[in-house]
């Protein structure tokens, strides 16, 4: 089902020139300047026809999560619970603060992971909801993805982690650049994150310095970037050990974006 949405004056509402068979819902709206508008939604059938499917809506309700706690709780190879993405987009920062609650009565760790490249991305909301997370004695930790051009030199990096510092987010990582297709002109030379590490280190306290790592390709995880094996600069090409990393090649390898024109 193909929707096309369209917010026209209503003085000046018509479909009579619309072509193809189109089901029109006409919603009446105010603008923002107080002028009446119609909502108009067009839909236009694509293709064949197609079953419908009931699904189960999964709400943020605590009393559905006792059975997750329990289970978690009763299960000891659950080393670490992840849940990213939307899940975290649609949680209420009320039912965030219960969940760290929950888990600080019981001994578990419960964190809040955001991403910040750019200390110019932290605005007065950001300040006012890390402030209200401190209070209730939530834990914060931001990762950062090292940008060519953005965030790769050492005034900028060093202003974001001090901001964070400010607010009582722990700079947690600061990525490099993944090999990814489309991605070669914002990526950085392994040279530059361990510039900026030799620059940052020192210049804030301990526990708010980040990690500055590299996400292996391969399936080698996280390592330290100044954790090298070897690193030849002509060639960009730098070597990884990763003991932890069972079942998988004894060597990674991390190669220097292209030369781009």
């Amino acid at each position: 089902m193909g929707v096309l949405g369209l917010s026209v004056p209503a003085e000046i509402f018509s479909i009579s020139s619309l072509l193809g068979q189109l089901t029109c819902d006409c919603r009446p709206s105010r603008t923002p300047n107080g002028l009446d508008e119609q909502r108009l939604v067009l839909e236009e059938s694509v293709g064949v026809e197609t079953s419908t499917v009931s699904k189960q809506r999964y709400l943020p309700i605590p009393k559905r999560w006792e059975k997750l706690f329990n289970y978690i709780e009763n299960n000891s190879v659950v080393q670490d619970v992840v849940v990213s993405g939307g899940d975290v987009y649609y949680l209420n920062a009320e039912y965030f603060i219960h969940v760290t609650e929950f888990g600080r009565k019981r001994c578990k760790s419960v964190a809040l992971h955001n991403h910040f490249n750019l200390s110019n991305e932290i605005t007065r909301v950001t300040r006012l909801a890390a402030e209200k997370l401190f209070q209730h004695g939530v834990t914060v930790r931001n990762q950062t993805v090292l940008l060519k051009g953005v965030n790769n030199d050492y005034p900028t990096m060093r202003a974001l982690i001090g901001k964070l510092a400010d607010l009582n987010i722990q700079p947690y990582y600061v990525y490099q650049g993944d090999t990814v297709r489309g991605a070669e002109d914002l990526r950085t030379p392994l040279r530059d994150i361990l510039a900026l590490e030799k620059e940052i280190r020192g210049t804030v306290a301990g526990f708010m310095t980040p990690q500055f790592v590299v996400d292996l390709p391969g399936g080698g995880e996280k390592r330290l970037a100044a954790s090298f094996e070897s690193y030849d600069q002509d060639t960009g090409v730098s070597k990884f050990v990763a003991p932890g990393v069972k079942g998988k090649a004894s060597i990674f390898e991390y190669h220097d974006p292209l030369a781009l024109a």
